[in-house]
């Protein structure tokens, strides 16, 4: 895998106007949270493992993440 074969994703706690600016920026390929899952609330665990299924890597500025085993 190559840097160009990696796709990132934003949680929703990043918010849309971070993945406009990364894409406007083109500094990498970005999906975010809303284009996944809408505008639903996932739990953690759930979307988290959705996404490393998917080979993304998952952006997160959810500090509570890290007190949460299910996250981890």
């Amino acid at each position: 895998m190559t840097e160009e074969d990696l796709e990132f994703f934003a949680d929703r706690d990043l918010g849309k106007a971070f993945v406009r600016r990364v894409r406007a920026a083109e500094i990498c390929r970005i999906t975010g949270y809303w284009e996944r899952f809408g505008e639903t609330n996932a739990a953690d665990h759930h979307w988290i493992a959705e996404i490393a299924k998917s080979g993304m890597v998952a952006l997160s500025h959810d500090s509570a993440m890290r007190r949460n085993p299910l996250a981890r």
